[in-house]
């Protein structure tokens, strides 16, 4: 009994393992060009790493709480009724952006990036384009105080040339945000 139940565990390991290497290019079809393949690897890891989230298309994942991660998302093209954010500076990053279009908070700790990286503390850029005029995103610290706030129809290209209200710039220190 002893030998067959380590038999079924190297046998469940075995099978894990090639599930994991054959889902690494499991949404690439061969006639996929290198760069749909990549998206198509990113597409995966995205929903692997933001339990809860499914697929919208070819290039967007939908987060719970309504937000989106979209792949191609990049150099300005959040528009309107959406609040985007960006791992790096001038709206961009390689690993697309982040929006929400409906009033929320959010903690990001809660959210990864395609590369594993998490969302919380990685934001360089924002863009606010939502739908509600006069309305306000604001964005707090890892300690939950607030840091910075963007008012609808403007946006931050680079937050390290930014100051915020706990001294010192917001870049790469923003964990929670509330949209609206």
């Amino acid at each position: 009994m002893k030998i067959r139940n380590q038999a079924l565990a190297v046998t469940a390991a075995l099978a894990a393992a090639a599930f994991a290497l054959g889902s690494a290019n499991a949404s690439a079809a061969p006639h996929d060009t290198p760069q749909q393949a990549r998206l198509a690897q990113q597409m995966h890891r995205a929903l692997a790493l933001n339990p809860g989230s499914h697929q919208l298309n070819s290039h967007a994942i939908e987060l719970d709480k309504g937000g989106v991660m979209d792949l191609t998302l990049a150099d300005g093209n959040c528009t309107s009724g959406r609040l985007c954010v960006y791992k790096d500076r001038n709206f961009s990053g390689g690993k697309g952006g982040t929006y929400w279009s409906t009033c929320t908070t959010q903690d990001l700790r809660n959210y990864r990036w395609p590369d594993g990286s998490t969302v919380a503390g990685t934001i360089s850029s924002i863009d606010n384009r939502n739908q509600y005029g006069g309305v306000q995103s604001r964005f707090y610290d890892s300690s939950n105080r607030f840091m910075i706030a963007v008012n609808s129809g403007h946006y931050l290209k680079d937050l390290a040339s930014d100051s915020s209200a706990t001294g010192g710039s917001p870049n790469d220190r923003i964990y929670k945000m509330k949209v609206c």
